[in-house]
């Protein structure tokens, strides 16, 4: 029996919906027929070859003018950013990224402040998005850790060789003693 699936990209939906199947009292699912058109294979409830590569070439076409249309307007999808642990090459930093001490202080005294961050890197190695994931870090720290590593330059992740798009999280500590760490998670 050929088992077909179809994933759409995320943020698109079908025009159309499934094929719904009919199902005659005391008739199981596995044995009602399509609503849609039955292949010439003989298999029941197959989708002709044909219906299958529309239906592929329609959610490309699809996915290419989403891409098109965020990138006439300058919008950035990051759903197609690969973790650094699905690569062959994780992005490696270019130069050590020094977070300063916050002026005039900003960590109460005893106080041990920590976030971590996810770092979208382009396939030329700028950082293109910092988000905050977790942690206790007050307002200012948070925009202080952004706007430093916001500068950051890497050398861009590969995948067999190739440069994508890829993110990476890092780990960042304000100790009130004056201390300040990075490291890089993943």
């Amino acid at each position: 029996m050929r088992v077909r699936s179809v994933v759409e990209p995320q943020g698109l939906a079908a025009a159309e919906p499934p094929p719904a199947l009919a199902e005659e009292p005391g008739q199981g699912a596995d044995k009602a027929p399509l609503s849609g058109p039955v292949a010439n294979s003989g298999i029941p409830g197959s989708v002709p070859e044909s219906e299958e590569q529309a239906l592929l070439e329609r959610l490309a076409r699809e996915a290419a003018e989403a891409a098109a249309a965020r990138e006439a307007i300058g919008a950035i999808s990051f759903d197609d950013y690969i973790p650094a642990a699905r690569l062959s090459q994780r992005p490696l930093i270019q130069e050590q990224v020094q977070l300063p001490w916050p002026e005039g202080g900003g960590v109460p005294d005893g106080a041990l402040y920590m976030g971590r961050f996810r770092l979208y890197i382009d396939e030329q190695g700028r950082v293109r998005r910092i988000m905050g994931e977790t942690g206790n870090l007050l307002p200012p720290l948070v925009r202080l850790t952004q706007d430093t590593f916001s500068n950051a330059r890497f050398a861009p992740g590969e995948l067999a060789g190739r440069q994508v798009k890829s993110w990476i999280r890092i780990e960042v500590t304000f100790d009130a003693r004056g201390i300040v760490s990075t490291r890089m998670l993943n």
